[in-house]
């Protein structure tokens, strides 16, 4: 999709769990940062990582995955770590406007709510960073805790955030 439209309005009178592939692909792929050590695997649409450590029995496996027509975005992993695996999924379909729907998301066994996009967003940038990127490079990571920036409090300043950031007034 081209860039015609502002940052600020693209999402204008979107659904909260409805984004596009350019903001999917930046949030579920980021590249290494500056110091940090390069993939191993190439990470995009059509990866698959299984990493394990035979002396603890740690393990990462998932894949990241664009349907052959382009209607769909799959995200499937699972991180075992101290004998408990802790499961991720993702399904993202096309809609006509050429936006993809998130039509179901769990995070380490935590059915998220699609009714947020800055929850959404989080999430799915936390799974790329500290999740998938992780296991790209060969390192095996660790499942996310459910307090800090996914605490409760901090989940409820988000589902308080419009998903229309245009609605929010500048600050002078």
């Amino acid at each position: 999709m081209s860039r015609r439209i502002s940052p600020a309005f693209r999402y204008w009178g979107r659904r909260p769990n409805e984004f596009d592939e350019e903001d999917l692909v930046e949030m579920l792929c980021p590249a290494p940062g500056k110091g940090e050590a390069p993939l191993k695997t190439p990470l995009g649409f059509g990866t698959e990582v299984r990493l394990k450590n035979d002396k603890t029995g740690n393990a990462v496996a998932f894949s990241l995955k664009k349907s052959a027509d382009g209607k769909a975005i799959t995200l499937d992993g699972a991180i075992t770590r101290n004998g408990k695996t802790h499961e991720t999924h993702m399904v993202a379909r096309r809609t006509e406007d050429d936006y993809y729907l998130i039509t179901a998301l769990t995070f380490d066994d935590h059915k998220e709510r699609l009714t947020s996009r800055a929850e959404i967003s989080k999430v799915l940038a936390h799974i790329g960073k500290a999740q998938l990127k992780p296991a790209c490079q060969g390192v095996i990571p660790a499942p996310h805790a459910e307090r800090g920036k996914f605490g409760k409090f901090s989940r409820f300043i988000d589902r308080l955030l419009p998903d229309d950031m245009s609605q929010v007034p500048p600050s002078f």
